[in-house]
C-alpha cells in the first residue's frame, strides 16, 4: 500500500478494516452469529466468549453500513442465523460519510468490503482520497484478532 497516497488516519482504517475482512473470509464457513454496530461493540463485544460469532463492528458505524456490512456478511457466510446490532445513544442521526472527522472510515470500508457506495456529499480531499484508493486495495490483508475482535490493535480493551 505505500503507493498509493493517503492520510494516516485513513490508512489506519484501511489496516485495521482490512483485519475484519481478511478474518472473515478465513473464518466465514463458522460464523452462525454476525455482530454489527459501532466502537461500543467493536471493543466491547468479545467473540471468543460466544462461539460462533464474528465481531464485524468498527469505529463510528452507522446504521447504513451495518445494514451494508451486514449484506455483503451473508453472501459470503451462508450460516448466520442472528444478528446482534450494538446501537448506541448517538447512533440517532448519525451519517458516517458526512463525519468531517470520521468520514475515512466509510471510504475504507466501502473499498475493502466492495460496498458499491459513491459519496456525493463529502469534501474535496475526502472526494480525492476515495478515488485515489478505488480498485486498489483487493489485495490488502492483514491477519490479526480472531473471528473479528482485534483488542490488540490499539483500544483500550483487553482479555
Amino acid at each position: 500500500m505505500s503507493e498509493i497516497l493517503v492520510t494516516p488516519a485513513l490508512q489506519n482504517s484501511i489496516m485495521f478494516h482490512a483485519i475484519k475482512r481478511t478474518a472473515l473470509q478465513e473464518f466465514g464457513h463458522e460464523i452462525s452469529t454476525l455482530v454489527v454496530g459501532s466502537s461500543h461493540g467493536d471493543c466491547g463485544f468479545n467473540p471468543e466468549f460466544f462461539p460462533g460469532s464474528f465481531n464485524l463492528c468498527t469505529s463510528s458505524q452507522d446504521l447504513k453500513f451495518s445494514s451494508l456490512l451486514y449484506e455483503k456478511a451473508v453472501e459470503q457466510c451462508p450460516g448466520i442465523r442472528n444478528l446482534i446490532l450494538f446501537y448506541s445513544v448517538f447512533s440517532p442521526g448519525s451519517v458516517l460519510e458526512k463525519s468531517p472527522s470520521e468520514n475515512y472510515h466509510a471510504l475504507s470500508l466501502n473499498e475493502l468490503f466492495d460496498l458499491g457506495l459513491d459519496f456525493e456529499d463529502m469534501d474535496e480531499t475526502s472526494t480525492w482520497l476515495g478515488a485515489n484508493i478505488k480498485g486498489r486495495l483487493d489485495g490488502v490483508s492483514k491477519q490479526a484478532g480472531y473471528m473479528g475482535f482485534v483488542a490488540n490493535e490499539g483500544k483500550g480493551i483487553y482479555r
